[in-house]
Order: C-alpha cells, then sequence, then structure tokens
C-alpha cells in the first residue's frame, strides 16, 4: 500500500521530508508535487492529482491544508483503489 501525500500551498511537499526520512523502507510514499510556475485552482489541481494517483495498488491520501479539499472531493468520488483519507 502506497501514501500518497498532496502538498501544501507551497506545491511542494518539502514539509512531509521528516516523514519521508523516518518511515524510509518502512512504507511506499508518493510525494505529489503541484506546478510552482502556474497559477491552478482545484479543479485543475484535482485533475492533476487524479493522473499520478495510484492505479495498480491500494493507496492512502493525506491533504495538507490547502490540499484538503482536493483530497476529500478525490475520496468523494470514491476510487476503488483507496483505502482512507486523512487531511493535517
Amino acid at each position: 500500500m502506497t501514501i500518497v501525500l498532496l502538498p501544501g500551498m507551497d506545491g511542494t511537499g518539502t514539509l512531509y521530508e521528516p516523514l519521508r526520512k523516518a518511515l524510509s523502507g518502512k512504507c511506499k510514499l508518493l510525494i505529489l508535487t503541484y506546478p510552482v510556475d502556474q497559477a491552478l485552482g482545484y479543479t485543475e489541481l484535482e485533475a492533476l492529482v487524479q493522473t499520478q494517483l495510484p492505479q495498480d495498488e491500494d493507496y492512502i491520501l493525506l491533504g495538507e491544508s490547502f490540499s484538503g479539499p482536493i483530497a476529500i472531493s478525490i475520496a468523494a468520488t470514491q476510487p476503488v483503489r483507496l483505502k482512507a483519507l486523512r487531511n493535517v
């Protein structure tokens, strides 16, 4: 199972670095980033995230702050592989 981590407003996912180090080798992490050279709204960012979600394995979706609504919106579509949602 993979934990998919959505970034905060800065779009970088750097907040997750300590978590990545702590879970190294114990859990599969997918830290997504957002384009920093474009002003994208929630709809565009959700579409971008949808294209990067695991298709062949179960995953947990974690949305940091700004990405919380994106994670909730994705979860509302009830993806088959999504097993849990968490917003921080």
